[in-house]
C-alpha cells in the first residue's frame, strides 16, 4: 500500500497543471502534508494515506485539478477536505498603484509585486470582489521557523500607510 501510494504521489507531482505559472506566481503550491501507512515493521500495509495541501494559481479551475489527481492517482480515493480560491488583484488596480506609489515615496526604493502562497486575511476581501493586497513591514520567514519583522521598519511601515491613506482620502476630495 505504502510503494502504491508513493507510485500515486509521483504520478500526481507530475501533472503538467502543477508545473503552470502566472505573472506573480512560479508555480502552484504543492505539499505532502502528511502520509500514514503500516502498523509494524514486520506486517505488509493493508493501507496507506497522505495529504497534500495545493495552493492553485488564479485561473485555475480546482475541479479540473481534483478530476487530473483522480485520473493520475490509479486506484486510490481522493476526497477534498478544503478548497479556498486564489486572491488576485490587478496591477493597475488605483489602490495597489497607490501604495506602490507611497512605498516608493517613503522608502525611496521601486516597489515590486509578487505572489505568495499560503493563507491570508486578504481571502475573506476577495470573496467580497474588494481588492486586497498584503503588505507589511519589513522581515522574513514569513510563517515559518524563525520569524521576524525588523523593528525598525515598523515606522517607515507607520509612515507609508499614512501617506496611502492621506492620498487615498485626498483623490477621494478632488473625484467628489
Amino acid at each position: 500500500a505504502i510503494v502504491a501510494a508513493v507510485q500515486n504521489y509521483l504520478a500526481i507531482e507530475a501533472l503538467p497543471v502543477l508545473k503552470e505559472t502566472s505573472a506573480l506566481f512560479p508555480n502552484p503550491s504543492f505539499n505532502l502534508a502528511k502520509i500514514a501507512g503500516g502498523q509494524v515493521i514486520n506486517q505488509v500495509p493493508d493501507k496507506c494515506t497522505f495529504s497534500l495541501d495545493i495552493r492553485y494559481l488564479p485561473g485555475q479551475n480546482p475541479d479540473e485539478i481534483v478530476e487530473m489527481i483522480r485520473s493520475a492517482a490509479k486506484g486510490a480515493t481522493v476526497t477534498v477536505d478544503y478548497v479556498g480560491a486564489p486572491v488576485e488583484v490587478e496591477a493597475d488596480n488605483g489602490f495597489v498603484k497607490q501604495l506602490m506609489a507611497s512605498t516608493e515615496l517613503e522608502t525611496g526604493r521601486s516597489a515590486r509585486l509578487f505572489g505568495q502562497d499560503g493563507s491570508a486575511d486578504t481571502r475573506f476581501y476577495a470573496a467580497l470582489d474588494i481588492p486586497a493586497v498584503e503588505f507589511g513591514p519589513t522581515g522574513a520567514n514569513h510563517h515559518g521557523p524563525d520569524e521576524y519583522v525588523e523593528v525598525e521598519s515598523l515606522e517607515q511601515y507607520k509612515r507609508i500607510l499614512k501617506h496611502f491613506i492621506q492620498n487615498i482620502a485626498k483623490n477621494e476630495e478632488e473625484r467628489g
